[in-house]
């Protein structure tokens, strides 16, 4: 029983420790196949065990099995003695006749490569002398990191072994298993890749042991993750659409599932432009013979700053400028798109032309799961200003949704109809509505509730029937001073109150509260600086101050500071600008002190 458990290191072939998995079938049914087999995951995880029961079962069935460990041969400062020293392996291992010649017997074909003699060895000597089925495993293929050369030659070599089973029947005889902790785009780099695309890969750090065929979008994926999530290493196209239906039954992990939607997303944007295209096209189509060429262009471009790139929008309001075109009036095309859009599409849109495909979008929008509130909450961000994009999950549920779209790393509002009909008056109602259910009461709470206010209602009645008379009467002052003078109003646009103040400073000129132009100024401050973010001036400005340096004029006890606050602390956490920030920033820690920390 002394024996039962061991801690570390491959299990012997006949320990009663071991526990057979799928796994055990699997690995032992493709390598009889002849496949290229890879077990790559963390240490400890049982890959070397996992081996030594295969070894087993292969070597009954009368498979010659070797284990070459890596880490034997080192690290040396030249390519050649790290081949040589591994064809010593081979040599040793499967005690062939050249066993002590092999020094010579590697010498005397100076003039060929290393891959070349490693070749000829295994066609003219290895596959000669041994008439069994041979497997070759490579353990520790991590080791190779520590080289001091590429090791792209080494996994070609091995595809090459491959290749030749097509020319030369004999290598149908030779496979091998590779063994590591490692990702497949840890060893390679491109044309040897192909290997890896043609075998088979086993992730044994589950109970489950899946062995599948590693398709060429998973380790893409691999290589996405090393390069630090860069953008050229997503899926397109068709691979996109393999790998969405490969992953429909695939239980996958969160990084993964993330890569597939960023993926999409990517499709996506470098569709818009198509998309727009064709909603243009489309609507040239339904105004061919009702228009001149030139009117045609001032129209559509008019209603596409409305419908963006959506065509079913775009076909509404363009029937229903035919519909009403004895109305158009030359010179007023936009005010006449702008009227029609308001009165047959966004007031009461419940009820007008385009009710089911804006809620189909409100629909989107609202899909209930515990992201939601803050989904809308992003959203409400967006339609106040353009939001800097970044891969995080409620930004990426947005852009599925389709309301909002991704236009050079900011996100926007698809279009000027969704903009007024899920405007921000909207989102607050919605959010208003999911406050008062998450505060709603309990049962008991809710009867507790009812008799107390009539009891309260009952005491105030009594108390207005006998309480004693006075006549004193005190007026209260009221505040003439407007309430958008003292607070930002963010059921509408930061324009919007922007243009409120403008009006009653033309209104009252003289009379115009100090109130009032400070917070008009200070709101003037927060759209220069956003305006200036937009263009890619956070830190400096060609022309001046960039857009951290404005806000940094807004005072700590502004009705504004929280929005400046927003924007500066959104800006700083982008990591392209953090570090112009922190220079611009460097002579004036009270203001990072104050916008940012």
């Amino acid at each position: 029983m002394t024996d039962f458990y061991q801690v570390g290191g491959s299990l012997k072939p006949d320990s009663t420790s071991y526990i057979e998995s799928q796994a055990d079938e699997t690995l032992y049914e493709a390598l009889k196949r002849g496949q290229f087999c890879y077990v790559l995951n963390s240490r400890k995880m049982g890959k070397s065990s996992l081996w030594v029961q295969t070894q087993k079962q292969l070597t009954e069935e009368g498979v010659r099995c070797v284990t070459v460990d890596l880490t034997k041969i080192g690290k040396p400062n030249f390519e050649e003695t790290w081949y040589r020293i591994f064809f010593y392996e081979l040599v040793k291992s499967f005690d062939v006749s050249i066993k002590n010649q092999r020094q010579a017997w590697w010498d005397e074909r100076k003039e060929l490569t290393p891959i070349n003699r490693l070749t000829e060895f295994i066609e003219d000597v290895l596959l000669q002398e041994i008439e069994e089925d041979i497997v070759i495993c490579l353990g520790d293929i991590d080791s190779i990191f520590c080289l001091n050369f590429a090791s792209d030659a080494f996994f070609t070599w091995i595809r090459s072994l491959y290749n030749q089973r097509s020319n030369k029947p004999i290598y149908n005889r030779l496979t091998v298993c590779i063994l590591g902790v490692a990702l497949i785009s840890d060893l390679i780099r491109d044309v040897c890749k192909l290997i890896f695309e043609s075998g088979t890969g086993l992730n044994n750090a589950n109970s489950d042991h899946e062995l599948d065929t590693i398709p060429p979008y998973i380790e893409k994926y691999q290589e996405w993750l090393n390069s630090g999530l860069d953008k050229s290493r997503l899926l397109s196209g068709q691979n996109l659409r393999d790998a969405l239906d490969w992953s429909e039954d695939k239980s996958l992990n969160p990084e993964e599932v993330r890569y597939l939607k960023i993926s999409q997303m990517v499709e996506k944007q470098k569709a818009q432009k198509s998309r727009q295209q064709e909603a243009y096209q489309i609507a040239q189509g339904i105004f061919a013979s009702e228009f001149s060429d030139e009117l045609q262009q001032i129209l559509i471009e008019e209603i596409l700053v409305w419908t963006g790139n959506q065509s079913e929008l775009t076909i509404i309001v363009c029937k229903l400028v035919i519909e009403y075109k004895n109305l158009l009036r030359k010179g007023e095309e936009k005010e006449f798109i702008e009227q029609l859009i308001q009165e047959h599409i966004i007031e009461n849109w419940q009820q007008k032309e385009a009710a089911e495909h804006l809620t189909e979008m409100q629909n989107r929008l609202l899909a209930t799961d515990d992201d939601l509130k803050i989904r809308l909450e992003t959203y409400k961000d967006i339609l106040q200003g353009r939001l800097i994009y970044s891969d995080n999950p409620q930004n990426l549920a947005l852009l599925e949704t389709e309301l909002v779209i991704n236009n050079d790393d900011w996100l926007e509002v698809a279009n000027g109809i969704y903009k007024e009909v899920f405007n921000v008056k909207w989102v607050n109602e919605e959010l208003e509505k999911m406050d008062a259910v998450e505060n709603q009461p309990a049962p008991l709470t809710s009867i507790a509730s009812y008799g107390a206010l009539i009891a309260f209602i009952t005491i105030t009645i009594v108390w207005l029937v006998f309480k004693p008379k006075n006549d004193t009467t005190i007026e209260r002052p009221t505040s003439s001073l407007p309430e958008i003078c003292t607070q930002r109003d963010f059921s509408i646009s930061l324009e919007d109150n922007i243009q409120k103040l403008q009006i009653l400073q033309n209104q009252q000129t003289e009379d115009f509260p100090s109130e009032c132009d400070t917070q008009l100024t200070e709101l003037n401050l927060i759209k220069q600086a956003i305006e200036l973010g937009r263009s890619n001036y956070v830190a400096q400005a060609p022309t001046g101050e960039g857009a951290i340096k404005i806000l940094c004029d807004i005072p700590e006890d502004s009705n504004s500071i929280e929005e400046a606050q927003f924007w500066a602390k959104r800006w700083y956490n982008d990591n392209s600008w953090k570090k112009e920030i922190d220079q611009v920033l460097q002579d004036d820690p009270e203001c990072k002190k104050k916008l940012i920390e």
